[in-house]
């Protein structure tokens, strides 16, 4: 036999020899694929209804199918009433404006009474 031959042998035989079973390969465990982009949830809005509307000179005053009353300029779970008009009013929440028009346009006037 060759002398190659037996110097291959002898570092095959050397190298499972030298090996320790108690000791972990060093092969290096592929980490599971994360993504980085989380898929964004578009925060739906929910406006309220108007049920009616109270305008006595200056003072004016929206009130809501969900039992909110709201003054002109007073805010309540992010939305704040901007205007109030005899037919409808604006709500803004973050950024973002609506105009919410009365469902029906019954209305009452109430005029004062001037005594002469």
């Amino acid at each position: 036999m060759s002398k190659s031959f037996f110097t291959v042998l002898l570092l095959l035989v050397f190298q499972c020899v030298s090996a320790n079973p108690m000791q972990p390969d060093n092969i290096t465990a592929s980490k599971p694929a994360t993504s980085t982009n989380k898929p964004v949830v578009a925060k739906t809005v929910r406006w309220p209804a108007l049920s009616s509307v109270i305008i006595i000179g200056e003072y004016r005053k929206a009130i809501f199918s969900n039992a909110w009353e709201l003054n002109l300029g007073e805010s309540r779970s992010g939305f704040q009433l901007i205007s109030v008009e005899a037919d409808h009013v604006v709500l803004q929440y973050g950024n973002t404006r609506k105009q919410i028009n009365l469902s029906t346009l019954g209305e009452t006037k109430i005029t004062p009474v001037v005594e002469e």
